[in-house]
């Protein structure tokens, strides 16, 4: 049983080592989502959805049935990762991100049949969610919480000066117009609205100052937000290249490996195709790199001779 386990779980990854049928069924999932995610959106109109209604409900029902056998399958197959405790990796699928996207994606529909009474607006909303089922073949959500989490105690010391801010910029403004604006600045609480909105640059316009101190408070604030905005910014795009720059030079220590005897073997370069394709390595990147060190290894060898 281990091996069809093993077998079905390469299937459903995302393609590795050039596998057909694994690519196919990326295809073919990758389609599904897309399609389900169209429907949710073509459903909004009305008159599109009263005339078609039985095809929308037909292919909910569908997709339904396609995800859950997915998710029951992909739940089945990860016990191939621990052979001696299949529970454990079913276990670590089930409340992983992937699988938790996973079982998002189908829990919708269900929820419907426990509570007949639930919004439905509200459900097709949660249907939107299938939509990160293609973080299975693209690491770009991946990145974004591994960015977040390397740089946790950068984003909290930032998310604590926002927090100050937000408070003390509240405070002045209730004090400098509350008395001139007490349907839309009664308290702190309501005026960090405001705050906020300011923060973050948007500017809705529905609360502006009235009184000299309140626009020189707003004036302020305005400046603190466009460096809180590019403190965030900042520290985001200096994760996103610390990992780039991570991928690179694990790419070229596994290179070095290849060529350290001269000859690149089948098997070296299917792990090097895998570990490109992982880190979504440009053709160019790994191009210019074995080209380096190939000449590296090639002028050493020489020297040694």
């Amino acid at each position: 049983m281990l091996p069809v386990q093993l077998r079905l779980l390469q299937i459903l990854e995302k393609t590795k080592d050039g596998d057909r049928l694994s690519r196919q069924c990326d295809m073919l999932i990758v389609t599904m989502v897309i399609l389900n995610i169209s429907a949710v959106i073509l459903e909004s109109f009305s008159a599109l959805y009263e005339a078609y209604s039985a095809w929308f409900h037909g292919f909910e029902i569908f997709s339904i049935a396609f995800f859950s056998i997915e998710y029951l399958l992909r739940l089945w197959a990860n016990g191939a990762r621990y052979p001696d405790s299949p529970s454990r990796g079913r276990r670590e699928y089930a409340f992983s991100f992937y699988g938790l996207v996973d079982l998002l994606a189908i829990l919708p529909f269900y929820l419907q049949l426990l509570m007949p009474g639930l919004d439905l607006r509200i459900l097709r909303v949660l249907r939107l969610l299938r939509l990160l089922k293609l973080s299975h073949y693209s690491s770009a959500v991946e990145d974004l919480m591994q960015a977040i989490y390397d740089e946790r105690r950068a984003f909290g010391a930032v998310g604590y000066i926002l927090a100050i801010v937000i408070i003390a910029s509240s405070a002045l403004m209730y004090y400098a117009e509350g008395d001139a604006q007490p349907d839309k600045l009664s308290s702190i609480p309501a005026a960090m609205y405001w705050s906020v909105i300011s923060l973050t640059t948007v500017g809705y316009g529905d609360v502006s100052p009235v009184t000299a101190a309140g626009k020189v408070i707003s004036m302020l604030t305005a400046f603190m937000g466009v460096a809180t905005v590019a403190l965030f910014t900042g520290i985001m795009a200096s994760s996103f290249n610390k990992q780039l720059v991570r991928r690179k030079v694990i790419f070229e220590q596994e290179l070095r490996k290849a060529f350290a005897d001269g000859v690149v073997t089948e098997h070296e370069e299917v792990l090097l195709q895998a570990l490109k394709t992982r880190f979504d390595l440009t053709d160019e990147l790994t191009s210019s790199l074995r080209e380096r060190i190939k000449s590296e290894t090639d002028r050493t060898k020489a020297n040694i001779d």
